[in-house]
């Protein structure tokens, strides 16, 4: 037996773990190639960097690290199969490029393919094992030829998305790494995401203004400005208190998470009065709650037409007090929204003054909605997967409506707008269902591109915990 001792020149790529590589002499790198005899070299390197190698005529052998302890080694071999996990330990520091494309980070693992017997040492080649990119636009695409540990992957992730936010943060005037650096992998992706679909941006600020209700009005405001300046824009008017106000309100809602821009967008815009301005935007209870599963996109126009809509009918302090009502019931004024057509001379030739609140309103759209009797005589037809999912089971019935007379009786007998869905319906872009106890109609979903879009009740109510979990076991299990 021959064996020796060294240090091994263990590279500094990524891979940086222990290897077993054993072979043939003769088919080793040295002065004994070529030469017929029985002998085995095994060669241990350990990641700690001592090597051990034993000469011998045994197929295979088992060692412990004299150093470390280490009794693991790597085969070489392992990696062919691009199905073995590898293992944190494996995995070091991706290469981290920026290229014309976009971001990338590249894992290499340093595999050993011989044995230098002159220089007592194992000669590695780099392998690729996983590529992570993210384009200008935001899109992230993680390729890997090999299963990782999900504590590799994190780690990996964490890494390659500290990286990019360092790139962009070059460009911006306040970006604060340390608060960065705080946040989970998670969310890093979401920021960076952010900062690079939206190229233009110069202050960090802007990602924190909440674009779920209007993406229009924030796409707008993020657009090569600062904050002050969107405030101001914001603001619409110049008189002191109204800019004061709106400044108050934007620190209190930044200390708080999110701005939203759209509700004292609105509120600046829909009256003239300063006083009911200030009032309305001091008053930090009134915001635009976002704590819902359905978020509605908001048109700015639309909006504006509505108010526009109710001014005919109602004076400055009744629409102050309506918008004050909107803010806490933002799901019953979801169904006012999207029940209001301004083009449609239904609403004005139909519409009853009423006491005005949220309710009342809305119970009035959906009494416009039913004199539409070209939606009443809709016929409705189902792919053969969704006429299966009627079934009842947990004591829940689920049915289809077959005509639009159908439709508008659940939408009379739940008061809500889901009459106005017919025409959805009726072109196939939603698919809905009435959801009965006992014969009566509990709740109503709507089913989108392969998702629940709203799943409520009597009066847009949120469904119980229990029925909630009843629809979405049957969801997953008879529609996707």
């Amino acid at each position: 037996m021959f064996q020796n001792k060294l240090k091994d020149d263990i590279p500094c790529g990524v891979g940086n773990t222990s290897w077993y590589v054993q072979k043939p002499l003769q088919r080793c790198k040295g002065l004994f190639e070529n030469i017929t005899n029985e002998f085995i070299v095994h060669a241990f390197s350990c990641k700690c960097g001592d090597c051990q190698i034993y000469i011998n005529r045994k197929k295979s052998m088992q060692h412990n690290c004299d150093q470390c302890g280490c009794s693991y080694f790597y085969e070489p071999k392992y990696f062919i199969n691009t199905t073995n996990t590898i293992l944190v330990n494996v995995l070091l520091n991706p290469v981290l490029e920026t290229t014309k494309e976009g971001y990338e980070a590249i894992l290499y693992l340093d595999i050993p393919f011989d044995i230098d017997i002159n220089s007592i040492k194992l000669l590695y080649k780099k392998k690729k094992i996983t590529t992570i990119k993210m384009d200008y636009q935001g899109n992230k695409l993680f390729l890997s030829k090999y299963k990782l540990t999900s504590y590799a992957e994190e780690k990996i992730d964490a890494i390659f998305v500290e990286y990019i936010y360092k790139q962009i943060k070059v460009r911006l005037l306040n970006s604060d790494i340390l608060h960065f650096m705080q946040m989970s992998t998670k969310v890093k992706y979401e920021v960076v995401s952010f900062f690079l679909k939206y190229s233009t941006i110069i202050e960090a600020e802007f990602y924190f203004w909440e674009r779920r209700l209007c993406k229009e009005l924030v796409d707008f405001y993020i657009d090569k400005k600062t904050p002050i300046e969107a405030l101001k824009h914001i603001a619409f008017r110049k008189e002191k208190s109204v800019v004061r106000a709106l400044f108050l309100r934007y620190g209190y809602e930044m200390k708080k998470g999110k701005f939203n821009p759209l509700f004292p967008f609105m509120v600046c815009r829909v009256f003239d009065d300063v006083n009911i301005i200030t009032a309305l935007l001091k008053d930090f209870s009134l915001s635009l709650n976002m704590n819902y599963s359905s978020v509605q996109i908001y048109e700015i126009n639309k909006l504006f037409l509505f108010f526009e809509f109710l001014k005919i009918y109602y004076n400055k302090f009744e629409i102050a007090d309506f918008i004050r009502d909107m803010t806490s019931h933002m799901l019953l004024f979801e169904d006012i929204y999207n029940m209001f057509d301004n083009r449609n001379t239904i609403f004005h030739r139909y519409f009853t003054k009423v006491k005005i609140s949220l309710v009342n309103i809305h119970d009035e759209f959906v009494k416009i909605h039913h004199l539409n009797h070209a939606s009443s005589s809709y016929t409705f037809s189902y792919e053969k997967n969704y006429l299966q999912a009627c079934i009842k089971v947990n004591s829940l019935e689920y049915r289809l409506p077959r005509s639009g007379k159908e439709l508008s009786e659940w939408s009379i007998q739940l008061k809500n707008c889901l009459f106005s869905y017919a025409d959805k319906i009726y072109m196939k872009q939603s698919v809905v269902y009435g959801v009965f106890k006992d014969n009566e109609i509990n709740y109503a979903i709507e089913i989108s591109n392969g998702r629940i879009i709203q799943a409520l009740g009597y009066l847009n109510k949120k469904i119980n915990q229990v029925d909630k979990s009843y629809i979405d076991e049957w969801f997953h299990k008879h529609i996707y």
